[in-house]
């Protein structure tokens, strides 16, 4: 059975859903981090900003090739683009515990200890 073409009404509502999600995405970033050990927390926000800046540009050639309105979350200013080296605050609490153990301080006595 073929898949039922989406009106431009429901296109609309789906990229805004979309926006709204990668808005929401970027907020919990900055403010909890992610879990990818390769890459610093800027990286993932910025990629994330240019997730929403490609939903605006579609939504935007969508309301105006069908005569729609922008919706609301159109007004929402995009994202601000993060220093590459960013990392979220709550990450680096849980990264300076897990690696608590191995930066404690060595204690050596005050005098060289003798083999022989």
């Amino acid at each position: 059975m073929a898949k039922k073409k989406k009106t431009p009404a429901e296109g609309l509502q789906e990229l805004t859903e979309q926006l709204e999600e990668r808005h929401e995405r970027w907020n919990y970033i900055l403010t909890h981090g992610t879990s990818d050990p390769y890459w610093p927390d800027g990286v993932n926000m910025n990629l994330v900003r240019n997730h929403c800046s490609y939903y605006r540009r579609i939504i935007k050639e969508l309301c105006e090739n069908h005569g729609l309105p922008l919706p609301e979350i159109y007004d929402k200013p995009l994202p601000p683009e993060m220093p590459m080296e960013f990392m979220a605050t709550e990450r680096v609490c849980r990264w300076q515990k897990r690696h608590a153990v191995t930066q404690k301080k060595i204690i050596t006595p005050p005098v060289q200890l003798s083999l022989f």
